[in-house]
């Protein structure tokens, strides 16, 4: 089964890529929201979901001296052994923005293969920064769709599913100026239909986003 991206993510997406709302929000403010390094534990939305805390790490000093390291948007997620490859390569719609209006690391990404060839599936990101959640309407999320696999950290979507509490969450995540990397706890979508067992997998993802 092919998901699409939360509505929420969406929105944020296309009003990002209008240029939307930026009136206000100046263009050299850096990509972690001013956190300097420091380290924060959120427990967001866990009182009634049981759900692990998340680790949160924000640095990226001196990112925007730095600039990207990358020409071209990239990420990976490497999960139940196998490690998949992401990367802008201009299908309409792609985007990757290390601060959405300062408040969260949004990405949409296409799967390649090693070479860089393009592949059906895709890479979706939606990380607010630590206390815009509200902000930016969107929980930590993270769906990889490869093949006929869809990896999904996502506890609202699981939610909403009937799938067991901490079985589709992000765990962890450090942003460091245009690059995010994390660890996340997957479930894969189609293995919660019909009889079989649900299929729940830790991985870990990285994305880095070129300078635009």
């Amino acid at each position: 089964m092919r998901r699409v991206l939360t509505l929420s993510l969406v929105m944020l997406l296309l009003v990002a890529a209008c240029g939307g709302g930026s009136g206000d929000q100046g263009t050299d403010e850096p990509a972690t929201e001013g956190n300097g390094g420091q380290t924060v534990t959120t427990d967001a939305d866990t009182d009634d979901t049981g759900q692990t805390p998340t680790t949160a790490t924000s640095s990226g000093a001196d990112s925007d001296d730095q600039g990207s390291s990358v020409d071209v948007s990239v990420g990976t997620v490497t999960v139940a052994g196998e490690t998949y490859h992401f990367a802008d390569t201009g299908f309409p719609g792609l985007q990757c923005m290390p601060s959405s209006f300062n408040v969260a690391f949004l990405a949409a990404l296409r799967q390649v293969d090693e070479n860089g060839g393009e592949l059906d599936g895709s890479l979706s990101v939606g990380i607010p920064f630590k206390g815009e959640e509200e902000t930016a309407g969107i929980m930590p999320e993270l769906d990889a769709s490869v093949g006929d696999l869809d990896w999904i950290a996502n506890p609202e979507h699981a939610d909403l599913n009937g799938i067991p509490a901490g079985s589709s969450q992000v765990d962890s995540y450090e942003i460091d100026g245009d690059t995010i990397t994390g660890t996340a706890t997957f479930y894969e979508e189609n293995s919660s239909y019909g009889d079989g067992d649900l299929v729940v997998e830790q991985g870990t993802f990285e994305v880095t986003c070129a300078e635009s």
